[in-house]
């Protein structure tokens, strides 16, 4: 896991989850957090999957379109994940050098 940031409002929070860390494109996963209480066999709720390319985050789906009734926090919920997938990334090039 990166990072997490919690939803006001909601019971869970949000992780940021890496999935690899290519030179140039760095790919994660955004999970809601409530998955820790399920079974092995049921359904990870996925927030969305992000690219990060030249320094530009670009998103599979967007969180409301996952679910609706985030729609209204949608664009603190992006702003926290940028800020997060940023830092991670500029951490990751500062090892490689």
């Amino acid at each position: 896991m990166v990072d997490t940031f919690d939803l006001p409002g909601f019971a869970c929070a949000v992780e940021v989850r890496c999935l690899n860390m290519r030179t140039k494109n760095h790919r994660y996963i955004v999970v809601l957090d409530d998955f820790h209480n399920k079974k092995a066999w049921e359904e990870i709720p996925v927030l969305t999957e992000i690219s990060f390319k030249h320094k530009k985050s670009r998103y599979l789906t967007s969180p409301a379109s996952q679910y609706p009734e985030l729609a209204d926090y949608e664009r603190y919920i992006i702003e926290h994940i940028d800020s997060i997938v940023a830092g991670d990334t500029e951490h990751a090039h500062a090892l490689a050098v």
